[in-house]
């Protein structure tokens, strides 16, 4: 996960700013009860992948990237 966003139109401003690097995104629309807005990139098969994969993309977007399991 690279961003929470409280409105859906600065998700999509972000969102498009990273795939114009490249990035593969994915928007998560807040589930009821929830507002914020989620900026995924690199969906991974399972929790251990995507772990092993954290440093590298840490590397490339920023250590306040975090994994989160949807």
């Amino acid at each position: 996960m690279v961003g929470s966003f409280i409105d859906g139109d600065l998700a999509t401003d972000y969102a498009k700013q990273l795939m114009k690097q490249g990035t593969n995104i994915t928007i998560i629309e807040p589930e009821a009860g929830r507002y914020f807005y989620r900026v995924a990139i690199e969906k991974q098969q399972g929790f251990q992948e995507a772990t092993r994969q954290l440093k590298a993309l840490k590397a490339t977007h920023g250590p306040q990237i975090w994994i989160f399991k949807y």
